[in-house]
């Protein structure tokens, strides 16, 4: 990944420990840079690793960058430079600086150009100078949650969530239990299988003959020995069953294809 960033005509980049800044030339017809000092980090632990520690703390923070990059973050993204201590001059390198003069003072040109420079950067820029890019970021903090909170064996947490009755119901009936039947799916990326679609099915309905008389009629009347006429009445609402479903079924019959 190219980590350098240009803003305001001043290059920074991120190097173990601090930040070079390359301070463009003072005279005019040459590309070659005056100089270049690596600035160091100011606090600890540094700010890419305050924002990783923030972000794990913030979930929606986490999903606003997911949907819209560093500029849904820009907040927590710091304001001054990381080189900048609260008192003092920002420390820099032993023999950081290119021109290899003793005393030459660039340093502090350098963190006064860098200031500069952060000042003007966009949020992705500053989040490529914390030595981030979004989708490494998110996975840091999605690899720390999993660090702080291991997820455990999926068929073993479902067995201890639905409890020992599984298991007997398991072993009752001699099949897997809800528990293995969830964690096998969950396996092969979801918790259903899709089935055909409607227009994939075919239905053909066919005529039946009429069912029996009613053979458990005494037996109904024997269950509800106070209502008078129980048989009759389920040999009733079973006529009546049938012709609706008669009736239904030459509808369809008739409908296009």
């Amino acid at each position: 990944m190219d980590n350098k960033v240009v803003a305001a005509g001043v290059q920074i980049e991120p190097e173990p420990g601090g930040w070079r800044i390359t301070i463009p030339a003072a005279g005019e017809g040459t590309e070659q840079p005056a100089c270049s000092v690596l600035l160091l980090e100011a606090d600890a632990p540094g700010p890419g690793r305050r924002l990783l520690q923030a972000l794990a703390q913030q979930p929606l923070k986490l999903a606003a960058l997911q949907e819209a990059g560093a500029t849904a973050i820009a907040g927590l993204l710091p304001k001054t430079p990381p080189w900048q201590p609260a008192e003092g001059p920002p420390r820099s390198g032993s023999s950081s600086c290119s021109c290899a003069e003793a005393s030459c003072g660039h340093a502090a040109q350098a963190a006064r150009a860098g200031a500069a420079a952060w000042r003007a950067a966009t949020p992705e820029q500053r989040l490529t100078l914390l030595g981030w890019t979004r989708e490494t970021l998110l996975a840091a903090v999605l690899a720390a949650w999993a660090e702080a909170e291991p997820l455990p064996d999926a068929a073993e947490a479902l067995r201890a969530a639905l409890g020992p009755q599984q298991e007997e119901a398991r072993a009752r009936a001699g099949g897997p239990s809800i528990a293995e039947w969830l964690a096998e799916m969950a396996e092969q990326g979801g918790l259903h299988a899709p089935g055909p679609q409607f227009h994939d099915v075919q239905i053909q309905l066919d005529a039946v003959e009429p069912p029996p008389p009613d053979a458990d009629a005494e037996a109904l009347a024997k269950l509800l020995p106070g209502v008078r006429g129980a048989a009759k009445g389920l040999g009733l609402v079973r006529e009546g069953v049938m012709q609706r479903a008669e009736e239904l079924a030459r509808q369809l019959g008739h409908k296009p294809r």
